[in-house]
């Protein structure tokens, strides 16, 4: 039986500012005050930055998993 992907649901997934991010991919900022904080592509085990537009701390919603060439086995 094939083991689901919990980082394939974006509505359930939220991480704030500095936490480790758990896979590469498509992350939205979502911060209070700051309505259009463009997407970011964040690798994975990289850390969370503060909002872009104000440096407060966000929370970050995973939009789309996209991995790095440097993270696929037929590159490495």
């Amino acid at each position: 039986m094939p083991q689901e992907n919990p980082w394939k649901e974006p509505d359930q997934i939220t991480l704030l500012s500095g936490a480790a991010v758990p896979v590469s991919g498509i992350w939205r900022p979502d911060h209070d005050g700051c309505a259009s904080v463009a997407e970011l592509w964040l690798p994975k085990n990289a850390f969370f930055p503060h909002c872009p537009c104000c440096g407060q701390i966000a929370s970050f919603m995973l939009v789309e998993e996209v991995s790095h060439i440097s993270e696929d086995p037929d590159f490495q």
